[in-house]
């Protein structure tokens, strides 16, 4: 009788063993989905956060570049209606471009390079044979890669605000490729009375390209004024 309620003992200890280890192992396979599902919200949360915040950097560009541009576009109209025919014309087509791509996370590099060429030539009814722009980039080179959108109009107006140009002395602005970067370089020519810089445009920049690229620019003064700015390679 005895060694029959040993038996007993042993396989009611046994039974609850089990139904501990099977009660145990619940539990922690509904921790283990708890914990998950709190990262998964988590991560949610961020990316949420991160798309918000990318929205108000993005929304950030269209008062800047639309007050400069309707500024110059009020004096040409009682300047010369002609010109401000021609501005309206090429700001329209910039501002287009800026409406459709300003809002995408990547845009290709051939299409802000094309961009680029537009500008200069708004530019050029501003500040006639002033700026001149070089693309050091081959057509082939520039259908591998993607940049967050409308930067060379920020960089373009940077050169533009902060920097002396005429028609003798003009203004010379370089585009190249070098180590998966856009590299833009200018002189460094800065106007005797120009009022300080925020920064806040390059600022702006650079948060967003670090938020899509995970690296943010790089700004560079000696003699020249060198911005370089990380590109996406395509695969």
């Amino acid at each position: 009788y005895k060694r029959q309620l040993q038996q007993y003992l042993r396989v009611g200890l046994m039974y609850m063993l089990v139904h501990s280890l099977i009660a145990g192992a619940d539990l922690l396979w509904q921790a283990l989905k708890r914990q998950q599902q709190q990262q998964l919200e988590l991560m949610q949360a961020q990316q949420h956060n991160q798309e918000f915040k990318l929205q108000l950097l993005q929304q950030q560009l269209d008062p800047h570049f639309l007050f400069n541009n309707l500024n110059v576009l009020s004096v040409l109209i009682h300047k010369s209606p002609e010109q401000a025919e021609q501005f309206l014309d090429h700001f329209a087509d910039i501002y287009r471009y800026q409406l459709q791509q300003g809002s995408k996370t990547l845009v290709p590099l051939t299409d802000e390079l094309a961009f680029a060429q537009q500008y200069m030539a708004l530019l050029a009814q501003r500040f006639p044979a002033s700026f001149q722009l070089q693309i050091h980039i081959e057509p082939k080179q520039q259908a591998n890669y993607q940049l967050v959108p409308c930067c060379l109009q920020l960089l373009l107006e940077n050169a533009v605000k902060h920097n002396s140009a005429s028609a003798e002395q003009p203004l010379l602005i370089q585009l190249e490729l070098q180590q998966n970067q856009l590299i833009v370089r200018h002189p460094l020519r800065p106007k005797a009375f120009a009022q300080p810089g925020t920064g806040t445009g390059l600022t702006n920049l650079s948060e967003r390209c670090l938020a899509l690229l995970g690296k943010p620019i790089d700004v560079i003064q000696n003699d020249e004024f060198i911005v370089k700015v990380p590109l996406q390679h395509n695969v």
